[in-house]
């Protein structure tokens, strides 16, 4: 009687087990074991788009990573190829030695505006020796210092780069010099590896003359100086100028020849970070 008794109650044990383990296995157990396979789908699609693009070596089960070794070299040799660029254009926009030694020392006021008035004054003289007309408000649109200038050693830069053009143009034979603008530094994108921010330096121009004498001056812009090319107008220490606006239009109704330009010119100046 005994013998019986234990072996019911071993048979309801056994019942309640494998009912706690079928409810465990239905409620727990697969949708987790579901849930954790979810996570294989995403590698498993990886995986097959990883075989197509570099399939498994036939000799041993790895994947031939042979066309990535190449594109690395590719994307080495792209970047050589823009560094190699970077110097070029850095070279070519590089203002005379004696700007860049200014911009690199702290700003002086009184002889920054003793150096304007001395560009101004030579713009004068050689518009009255090659009979080009200056208009008034030209002399004023030279670079001037403003309080609230973040970086007023730029003003060296942005001189020279407005001074050279306007005797450029007077060298050019113009007629006269209409108007002289200058706009806000403009900041590009900093460089990653030097640190450095390159500002844009940009002023607008109205010049009037001739067609020959407007076209010379604007193809001369962008040109940098060659001792091969003997031109009074390209200087030694010129840099690369690129035109961002051009509007040229005729100048009056007589002489069908003379044509008046507006343009907006642009330069650039590496500036490198100062040391504290």
């Amino acid at each position: 009687m005994i013998a019986t008794k234990k072996y019911r109650h071993l048979q309801k044990t056994l019942l309640l087990i494998c009912l706690v383990l079928g409810v465990y296995t239905f409620a727990v157990y697969l949708p987790l074991n579901s849930w954790v396979k979810s996570f294989d789908k995403p590698i498993e699609q990886n995986l097959k788009v990883l075989n197509k693009k570099f399939p498994l070596n036939a000799d041993k089960n790895w994947i031939d990573i042979s066309p990535l070794e190449k594109n690395i070299k590719d994307y080495e040799e792209i970047e050589a190829r823009l560094d190699a660029l970077k110097i070029t254009i850095e070279r070519q926009t590089a203002f005379s030695e004696q700007v860049v030694a200014k911009l690199k020392q702290p700003f002086q006021l009184v002889e920054y505006q003793n150096e304007r008035q001395l560009c101004q004054e030579e713009l004068q003289a050689a518009a009255s020796s090659n009979f080009v007309t200056i208009y008034p408000g030209v002399l004023a649109g030279y670079p001037e210092y403003s309080s609230e200038m973040k970086n007023p050693e730029l003003l060296w830069a942005y001189l020279s780069m407005v001074h050279n053009s306007l005797l450029s143009a007077i060298n050019c034979r113009i007629t006269s010099i209409n108007s002289l603008m200058t706009r806000p530094v403009k900041t590009i994108a900093q460089d990653d590896k030097t640190n450095a921010f390159p500002r844009e330096l940009s002023f607008k121009i109205t010049v009037a003359g001739n067609s020959r004498s407007v076209l010379k001056f604007v193809t001369l812009l962008p040109a940098k100086f060659n001792p091969e090319v003997k031109d009074a107008s390209l200087k030694m220490d010129k840099p690369e100028l690129y035109i961002d606006r051009i509007l040229i239009k005729k100048d009056g109704i007589e002489d069908t020849d003379n044509v008046m330009a507006d343009l907006r010119i642009c330069g650039f100046v590496l500036v490198k970070p100062k040391k504290e």
